[in-house]
């Protein structure tokens, strides 16, 4: 769940499930975003094909990406997901803001109960000033937050920061990421060691959930906006 616009939640949705599918983990990913502003498109080397209202593609071994076909003015024009069996973790990168969600409160986005919520900003005191309240909006038990272009345990950004997101700083629910210099865009090949290398952190953190996992299901869902 990005918590501005150009935060990079879609940058952070695909790291995660490289991350996971170099852990051996089968991984599939929703692309919920209008075509039109998909943070994903162009991520998958294999195309194979098109149901339902999506298209699917596979990207490395492990990674299955889906992305909306038709034109949506609002979430509800989404199509409900094609069911996607055995697969270890499920990650939605749902591509549409707060504000739009709150207004469509029925679409499956909105209302799908994630095991974590994942927040994205950027390090800079505009982008956490907007964050503060979609991390407010967030379930804390199940919040986390990732931080692109901090340095040093991000101390200098995080003075600047709100309430809520030092609450999240000072209960270690906070992934740094460093300013990627010379990534430039996403695309099917693969990502760099040191975005692999924070969605690794960001996966661990979520290995002991405090909301129970439901029975079945595959495993812990994330949510977020690019």
């Amino acid at each position: 769940m990005a918590g501005h616009a150009g935060a990079g939640a879609s940058t952070i949705a695909l790291a995660v499930a490289d991350a996971a599918a170099c852990e051996g983990q089968t991984v599939w990913v929703l692309d919920a975003a209008a075509p039109v502003w998909s943070g994903l498109a162009g991520t998958t080397a294999v195309e194979l094909g098109s149901a339902g209202g999506w298209h699917r593609g596979r990207r490395g071994g492990g990674v299955v990406v889906e992305r909306v076909l038709s034109a949506a003015l609002t979430p509800t024009d989404v199509p409900m997901p094609r069911d996607h069996a055995l697969v270890n973790l499920t990650v939605v990168d749902v591509g549409w803001t707060r504000r739009e969600l709150d207004a469509y409160p029925r679409c499956w986005q909105a209302s799908m109960t994630p095991m974590v919520d994942v927040v994205v900003s950027r390090a800079t005191a505009s982008g956490l000033s907007q964050t503060e309240t979609v991390v407010a909006a967030a379930d804390h038990d199940g919040c986390l937050l990732v931080l692109i272009g901090s340095r040093r345990r991000g101390a200098r950004e995080l003075s600047v920061a709100g309430p809520r997101i030092r609450r999240l700083h000072e209960r270690d629910a906070v992934v740094f990421v460093p300013r990627l210099r010379g990534f430039a865009e996403l695309g099917p090949g693969p990502l760099p060691h040191t975005l692999l290398s924070a969605a690794a952190r960001l996966l661990a953190l979520t290995s002991h959930p405090t909301r129970p996992r439901p029975a079945g299901g595959s495993g812990p869902r994330f949510r977020s906006t690019p």
